[in-house]
């Protein structure tokens, strides 16, 4: 028995060049008929896994641990063999993992994989999104029963998702997104439009839209409860990672250098790291910063690459994080105290 599709399908390739290697002294025309076998093969055994996802892929209900990560040894590795969705207590004890199936759109079909990309919860903490890395329908939320949504919604491709405070998906509307086509006759090459996205409904809510600083390519965002939006983007120009601050009710725009920003619920303090890797907290009414913990110990890339928003504890005081090298970490961001709690990656608190 083979304990992973990845096992079978590598030992299929082994004995295809075993096959090969004694067939080609015969004839061109069986290792063609052999190749197509191998290949019809491939198809049957990928549309069959993409068949598996399923309604209620945690059937007891989203567990009680409140810290949810990436557990996948690979961080940046889409695997049918990945491990999905981890979940841990903030002490650090009961992690459990689990493993269901669902499937994107590459190609005009489907795709079947394993790999949740940065689950975040909801404002409440009663929902879960993560992103497929692949073609839409590559968004997908889980509610407090364990039921999935996500698997119709063709319309706009997400990435690194995050809720507002109504329990909407906040998404970025590109111009390769079905629905751009609404939009664009209201946009000037610097508009950004950031979309409320239903995933039960498979519809947007509502949309904000404003001209963004030149050279513009969003990356991640976060709301508060007041409606302020923090978004991170690269600067194509100045080519530079940076940090842009949107007050919606005064349509106030602010950028600073940084990656990976988190607001807090309030949206009077937010986590984000700076380019020496030092998890830093920013004050929004004063501006005033306090260095917390240094993360950093490859090159700016990985900090990029590896490392995700930070996740804010209910009360308020703690952060949690994971290092380049995938250890996830609670942060007291009043005295520094550092907690080592698991490995994995892109943890989040709710």
């Amino acid at each position: 028995m083979y304990k992973t599709l990845s096992d079978f399908l590598n030992r299929i390739s082994q004995l295809f060049l075993q096959r090969h290697s004694f067939i080609k002294t015969k004839n061109m025309k069986s290792l063609r008929n052999c190749s197509r076998l191998l290949t019809l093969l491939l198809l049957v055994v990928t549309v069959t896994s993409c068949a598996k996802e399923t309604k209620y892929p945690l059937p007891d209900g989203i567990p009680e641990n409140d810290i949810v990560f990436m557990p996948d040894a690979n961080p940046t590795s889409a695997s049918v063999d990945s491990v999905t969705l981890g979940f841990i207590n903030p002490d650090g004890s009961n992690r459990q993992e689990y493993t269901f199936s669902f499937s994107g759109g590459t190609g005009g079909g489907r795709h079947f994989t394993q790999f949740a990309s940065h689950p975040r919860w909801s404002t409440l903490g009663n929902e879960l999104a993560f992103s497929i890395r692949d073609t839409a329908p590559n968004m997908r939320m889980i509610d407090s029963r364990g039921e999935m949504y996500g698997k119709t919604c063709l319309d706009i491709n997400g990435a690194n998702l995050t809720f507002d405070t109504n329990g909407y998906i906040l998404v970025e509307i590109r111009k390769e997104d079905i629905v751009y086509e609404t939009y664009k006759q209201r946009a000037s090459s610097a508009t950004i439009f950031i979309a409320r996205y239903d995933l039960m409904s498979c519809q947007i809510v509502s949309v904000i839209s404003f001209e963004a600083p030149n050279g513009f390519f969003f990356r991640e965002i976060s709301e508060s409860s007041a409606g302020t939006l923090v978004m991170a983007y690269s600067d194509s120009e100045e080519k530079a990672e940076k940090i842009l601050i949107y007050e919606s009710d005064t349509t106030k725009i602010s950028t600073f250098l940084g990656f990976h920003p988190s607001l807090n619920y309030k949206g009077d303090f937010l986590a984000y790291y700076s380019f020496d890797g030092t998890l830093t907290i920013k004050e929004l009414q004063t501006g005033d910063e306090r260095k917390i913990t240094n993360v950093m110990s490859k090159h700016i890339e990985s900090l990029m690459r590896d490392v995700s928003m930070p996740g804010w504890s209910p009360d308020g005081r703690w952060l949690v994080y994971n290092t380049p090298e995938g250890k996830i970490y609670k942060v007291n961001i009043e005295t520094g105290e550092n907690v080592y709690l698991t490995h994995g990656w892109t943890p989040d608190w709710r």
